[in-house]
This record gives structure tokens, sequence and C-alpha cells, in this order.
């Protein structure tokens, strides 16, 4: 089964999920295609299980920063906050890198077909023909099958924020808040935000430094006024 897994890793974060198949599976393993479903009912199960062992890597990953001593000042606790987040984007990597690269790729050339296809069907009265409907149908099946990854990526980040949430407000907001005196409302709400947008933001290339993904978790939690005094 941990070939299997491992087989899965690299054809989603070469070819992407919509990729992934009993056939390319087996052939990455070396193995038939029966005996991948033997082990597995679908490759919804395997993607599943593919989160599940990134999640696992994370956490095992932020122990190490679990068992840092307690931080003295706001900029260690940021700093601490923000490895945290690079390690969940880290091993979050593999839901990410196809889903970019197809949109890039067919980012320009998808405009131009799309513009081409309304002009050549779009109906002179504003209604929107039969032909139009299946046009749009298309577009939008073959979006869900290029954007599988997208869908993995979320779950992936919905599923370590669970875990990782709680732990990362009492490594950072303990040190704020019993050192630093300053309050933070809506805990839970507000971490689990950060981590969601910081973790997405990095793992498609939209956040591309430290400094940045560390401004942002301090707007958030209302601590950058201490930045300029570093």
């Amino acid at each position: 089964m941990r070939q299997i897994y491992e087989a899965a890793e690299r054809i989603i974060a070469r070819d992407g999920y919509s990729q992934l198949s009993a056939q390319t599976v087996a052939g990455e393993v070396g193995i038939t295609r029966p005996l991948v479903y033997h082990y597995f009912a679908s490759m919804n199960e395997i993607a599943e299980g593919v989160i599940e062992r990134r999640v696992a890597k994370s956490i095992e990953d932020l122990g190490k920063i679990y068992r840092v001593p307690q931080s003295s000042s706001i900029r260690e606790s940021l700093e601490k906050g923000v490895r945290a987040l690079e390690i969940i984007s880290q091993n979050g990597e593999i839901f990410g890198e196809p889903t970019m690269k197809k949109y890039a790729q067919r980012s320009s050339s998808e405009k131009e077909r799309v513009a081409n296809e309304q002009s050549a069907t779009h109906s002179p009265k504003g209604e929107e023909t039969a032909n139009e409907r299946t046009l749009s149908k298309k577009r939008s099946d073959n979006l869900e099958r290029q954007d599988g990854n997208a869908e993995l990526l979320l779950r992936y980040v919905s599923q370590v924020s669970d875990v990782v949430a709680p732990r990362l407000q009492e490594i950072m907001v303990r040190d704020i808040q019993a050192q630093h005196r300053l309050r933070i409302h809506h805990l839970d709400a507000t971490f689990r935000i950060a981590m969601t947008g910081i973790v997405l933001g990095q793992i498609t290339g939209r956040l591309v430094s430290r400094t940045q993904c560390e401004e942002i978790l301090a707007q958030i939690l209302h601590v950058e006024n201490y930045m300029s005094t570093w």
C-alpha cells in the first residue's frame, strides 16, 4: 500500500489528479490494475490517503517547532508561526504545482478559444442558444477535470488546519498575550483564516517571500505596529 501511495503522490505532483487512475498507478509501481483495486475501491480513496499522509508529515515536522522553548518577543512568535505555515505549504506543494501550470498554459489560449466560440455561436437576440449551453457545459467539465488538484489542495489545508490551528494559537498567542498584554479575539476563526489564506498563497506562488507572510500574519493578529521597531 505504501508503494501505491508514493506512486499516487508522484502522479499527482507531476501530472495532476486528473491523470490518477488504476492504470497510471499500476504502471508507476509495476503491478497489475486488479492489484490496485484489491487494496483500494476508488481513486478518491487513494487521494484521501495521500492527503492524510501529507497531513501526518506536516504534524511530524511541526513537532520540532512545538518543542521550541517559549519565545520572548512578538517577532520570535511571528517567525515561529511563519515557519509553521512554510512547513504546511511545503508538504502541500504536490497538490498545487500541476494546477498552477495548467492555469498558466491554458490562460491565453483559453481566452482566445472562448472568444471565438462566443463570436461564432452567440445569439443576436442575447438569448443563450442550445449550442452555447453545450459549449458552456463543456468548458465547465474541462475545468473540473483539469483542476482536480485544487480540490485536493483545499481538502489538505482544511484537514491540516483542524489539527494545527489550535496548536499554533497556543504557541503564538500564549506568547503575545501573556508577555505583551495584547488581546486577540476570535482566535479559532482568526487562525483558520490566516492559515488557509497564507498557505494557499504560498503554494500558488502569490506569496513569494517570508517577509510578506510575516507582515500579513502580523496584520491579522494586530501586532503590525511592533514591526516598525524591529
